[in-house]
């Protein structure tokens, strides 16, 4: 019979000690996110590192674009001007975006891809609701709030990406995954992307099951 709960704790270990692997773009896009944090870190160097990965440079340049941050009108198709029009609070949260997107490719088994792939549209659901409500409701930073909807996930989507090594775990709801389980992964994934403190906290507030408004 298999011991969920000893592969969970196993798991759980392996993402506390950083052992995580990433697709080679999340990795481009992890190594970005790295570099916003960088203080010695050039709009230049942060420019070429955002080239490398298409996907994360179209919509860096599709931003700067927005009506968001193009209330001038004036257009631009540089990457380094868009990382100076949008600045790194933006840029991370995209770039920690993507290399959540990009682990929902990771699973090879069919099941697995199906159940990442929900997965997905559910932290989809949550980033836009979060940001509606955040701009409409609670008068929270919408942008801050889109990023933890993005990323409060990430515990399900490293469950998933190491599925394939314990067949059967996926075959039925797993014990306890709302509580500890969930946490103890989540919040060492989140530190290996380092996701601010402050979005951290938020996550742990839900995981701990704290439903009311979010205080001031």
């Amino acid at each position: 019979m298999m011991d969920v709960a000893k592969i969970l704790d196993g798991i759980a270990a392996d993402a506390a000690r950083g052992e995580i692997v990433f697709p080679t773009h999340g990795e481009m896009a992890l190594r970005v996110r790295r570099a916003v944090d960088d203080p010695d870190s050039s709009v230049d160097h942060l420019a070429k590192l955002i080239q490398a990965e298409p996907l994360l440079a179209a919509r860096v340049v599709g931003m700067a674009n927005s009506v968001t941050y193009n209330r001038g009108g004036r257009a631009i198709a540089d990457v380094r001007k868009a990382v100076a029009r949008i600045g790194p609070n933006a840029i991370r949260a995209m770039a920690t975006a993507v290399v959540v997107r990009q682990m929902e490719d990771m699973p090879k088994s069919p099941a697995h891809r199906q159940v990442a792939v929900g997965l997905w549209e559910h932290t989809a659901q949550v980033a836009s609701l979060a940001y509606v409500i955040a701009k409409r409701v609670t008068r929270q930073d919408p942008d801050t709030a889109f990023f933890a909807g993005i990323v409060h996930e990430v515990g399900g989507f490293y469950l998933i990406s190491r599925a394939a090594e314990f067949p059967g775990l996926l075959d039925q709801p797993i014990p306890d995954w709302d509580g500890e389980h969930e946490a103890r992964i989540g919040r060492a994934v989140l530190q290996v992307l380092g996701v601010p403190e402050t979005v951290v906290k938020a996550i742990e507030d839900l995981w701990e099951g704290y439903m009311a408004m979010p205080p001031e």
